[in-house]
């Protein structure tokens, strides 16, 4: 081996460390808005919002991140600038992200359920809030478990860089391992569960938005969204519409209001109902598509990644790479860490996080333009 000394051996680390620099900006960027993102989500929709089943999902969804955001993505970056030195947070790190990564993807596919019962199945028990809770807990249990067999491939990887005849470490698979094919089935055992959930996302999405477009089109789901009590418009033609008339007859002096009643009034009760019916099925279908974009939104961060680790699996294990395709490949290999920003993706698309955050900061004047809470969903 070549005798260097500790500052030769750091400048070699530098030069390196340059290299990496627009990983580092990718990690830190996504960093800091995962922190600043997914603590207002946390605080917003764990403190000032209604407990829906949808906003539980949202709020661990927010947790899982913000403790990858505030942990994990620092010590990455610290990866980046010392990539020739040995991390002891290595294993650590890789069982982390693992770990909320796949409980994410649970999550999403509970939430992807939730909202076919909702739309397609209407009169089906729903999840409640409680369920939801449940189901968070047992994604992150689960998710953990399943992330196990990281501590056993990850640790600290020593080889000779090629030419200079030097030998550095690094967090990567170790030795022993790699003369293994245990990662190689880990990795595909991750590349299996990202097709096992992303199959049932795509078909259960994919059901929801041709039931959407079926009652938009047709506009027969009018009494399904209404209240038990209120579903049937028969009920408030024979109970509500003669009280009306009836307090119309001897109160139509006094009362301005009924004075100006003009026309049918169980016409006006009807037309009433179906607006209501045709803001209900618009909450329902932003709320839908507001989960589907987080969804669609952490399956686009993955693909990279799956394609790269599919790739040097079955061809080539990327050594000796020139710079611009060490560069590239380092981006691709963190491709996914955008998943850490999925809760920041719903929130920015709800006017109800909006409202609540010029309710922190009035200073912001982040206030949405419908100042409802048309973002609730129905029945929730």
């Amino acid at each position: 081996m070549t005798n260097i000394t500790e500052i030769e051996f750091l400048a070699l680390n530098n030069r390196k460390a340059i290299l990496y620099v627009p990983v580092s900006i990718y990690i830190g960027m996504t960093m800091i808005i995962g922190i600043i993102g997914n603590s207002l989500v946390c605080y917003i929709y764990g403190r000032m919002v209604k407990h829906t089943p949808t906003n539980c999902f949202i709020l661990s969804l927010g947790i899982y991140d913000l403790i990858c955001c505030g942990v994990t993505l620092p010590l990455e970056i610290v990866e980046m600038r010392y990539p020739y030195y040995y991390i002891e947070t290595c294993k650590f790190q890789r069982l982390q992200i693992t770990g909320t990564a796949i409980a994410s993807g649970f999550i999403l596919l509970a939430i992807a359920v939730d909202r076919y019962i909702r739309v397609c199945k209407p009169h089906k028990s729903k999840i409640e809030s409680q369920l939801a809770v449940k189901i968070s807990i047992l994604s992150g249990t689960l998710a953990l478990a399943m992330s196990i067999p990281v501590v056993l491939i990850y640790g600290q990887h020593t080889y000779t860089l090629p030419k200079l005849n030097i030998t550095v470490s690094e967090c990567s698979s170790t030795a022993e391992n790699s003369r293994s094919v245990f990662p190689q089935i880990y990795y595909g055992f991750l590349f299996i569960l990202f097709v096992v959930i992303l199959i049932p996302l795509s078909i259960l999405y994919g059901l929801i938005w041709r039931t959407l477009h079926m009652r938009k089109k047709t506009f027969s789901f009018s009494m399904t969204y209404l209240s038990a009590s209120r579903n049937s418009f028969h009920n408030i033609a024979v109970n509500e519409v003669p009280l009306m008339l009836k307090q119309s007859k001897g109160k139509s002096k006094s009362n301005p209001t009924v004075n100006h009643i003009k026309g049918d009034p169980l016409q006006i009760r009807k037309s009433t109902i179906e607006k209501k019916n045709r803001y209900q099925f618009y909450k329902l279908k932003r709320t839908t598509f507001k989960l589907f974009l987080t969804t669609a939104f952490f399956t686009i961060s993955f693909l990279p990644y799956h394609a790269l680790m599919i790739y040097r699996t079955v061809v080539s294990d990327f050594v000796n790479l020139e710079p611009a395709a060490e560069l590239t490949y380092n981006l691709f290999l963190r491709s996914y860490q955008l998943y850490t920003l999925n809760p920041t993706v719903y929130a920015i698309c709800d006017n109800k996080f909006w409202t609540q955050l010029s309710v922190l900061f009035p200073f912001c004047h982040c206030r949405g333009k419908e100042e409802k809470e048309d973002s609730e969903e129905v029945e929730n």
